[in-house]
């Protein structure tokens, strides 16, 4: 059984954007803080098992995709352009900054879906604005 937003923003709601973003990057609840926000990998929770927020409601949708994009590209491209003025030989080269660029995706992905979930919950932005209390 899920809380509404009226009963779910009561207890513990944060004060600001940033103290949500920050539950979130802790992988707790962004309402209460306590409990946990992640189902798996990056899957949030339907419901905080703390406070009975319905997390399961928020959806970041492709702005931690792009927000992601954006920082590897701008640590990568410039790895990129240093590493390939120097003879490496290519059998070790194109895994090697694959393998790179693929694991710093896989790793500030779960971080970037944080902070939009956190922004969102303390913005109340989402697809049933009726759901939530001015």
């Amino acid at each position: 059984m899920s809380a509404s937003p009226e009963t779910a923003l009561v207890n513990g709601a944060p004060t600001s954007i940033w103290q949500s973003v920050k539950r979130t990057l802790r992988g707790k609840c962004p309402n209460c803080g306590n409990g946990k926000i992640w189902k798996s990998y990056i899957k949030q929770v339907d419901n905080c098992n703390s406070c009975q927020a319905d997390l399961g409601k928020l959806r970041a949708d492709d702005g931690p995709a792009w927000l992601t994009i954006l920082l590897v590209g701008h640590i990568w491209a410039p790895l990129l352009v240093i590493v390939t003025r120097y003879q490496f030989p290519m059998w070790l080269l194109f895994p090697s900054l694959l393998l790179g660029a693929t694991l710093s995706c896989l790793a500030i992905l779960p971080i970037s879906k944080a902070i939009f979930l956190g922004a969102i919950w303390k913005t109340q932005a989402g697809d049933h604005p009726e759901e939530w209390t001015p």
